[in-house]
């Protein structure tokens, strides 16, 4: 493992307080490789392997050849996590937003794995972004919004809250006129949450990628990194 490994260094001292991260970018700034990062440390961090992670492919594919990429190296973990990432749907990701919630309703309603200490969502704006759009007016937007988050997000937090799983939101990102600067999609829902939030930038010149990181208790910081084949390390 990478000595300025991220994950292990910056983010996971910082989930005394929140079980929580939600980890939001535009295309190709890193979000999956650090979430895949993340759960693969907490499933194999000590030996005997003994831990699950669920990943939920809400509009994206799970990243078979990043795993392989970053953990085959390593002796025994790549396959510990091959057969202990359970991934649902399994063969393609959730086709709408009613599919995504629906699973989402299951997980927070049903018994979840018993060695599972992690859920991923990969991701989670995606479906609802289309799903907002589609409605006529801004009261029913704020309408939908606050149905998602009572009765389809918050259930699920207090179900992660309860069994002790950490929940990882992959969230989508745009350029917010008013602030002239990127934020994810719905940044004033996912502010709700008491968590820790990364934003995951890339600079044009010169060319850098900046992570952004803040929790509720403290000021943000920021970092600069690097995308390497065993996950994000800082720089």
């Amino acid at each position: 493992m990478e000595p300025n490994d991220l994950a292990r260094t910056i983010i996971i001292p910082k989930l005394k307080n929140t079980k929580i991260i939600s980890i939001a970018g535009k295309s190709g700034t890193g979000k999956t490789t650090l979430a895949l990062q993340i759960a693969g440390y907490l499933l194999t961090y000590s030996f005997p392997y003994e831990n699950q992670c669920i990943w939920l492919q809400a509009s994206e594919l799970f990243p078979k050849k990043r795993l392989r990429a970053m953990f085959s190296k390593t002796s025994g973990k790549y396959s510990y996590l091959t057969q202990n990432i359970l991934i649902t749907p399994k063969n393609r990701p959730c086709v709408n937003y009613r599919n995504q919630s629906e699973i989402i309703k299951k997980f927070a309603d049903s018994f979840l794995p018993p060695d599972s200490n992690c859920l991923v969502i990969d991701n989670i704006s995606h479906h609802l972004r289309h799903y907002i759009g589609n409605q006529p007016s801004a009261i029913q937007v704020s309408n939908k919004l606050n149905n998602f988050y009572n009765k389809v997000l918050h259930p699920l937090i207090m179900k992660c809250a309860a069994e002790e799983l950490l929940l990882i939101l992959i969230h989508e990102a745009t350029f917010h006129p008013k602030s002239d600067s990127e934020r994810q999609y719905f940044h004033g829902l996912y502010n709700r949450l008491n968590s820790v939030k990364i934003y995951l930038r890339k600079t044009q010149d010169p060319p850098t990628f900046l992570m952004n990181f803040a929790t509720n208790a403290e000021d943000p910081l920021e970092y600069s990194y690097a995308i390497k084949e065993t996950g994000l390390v800082r720089i």
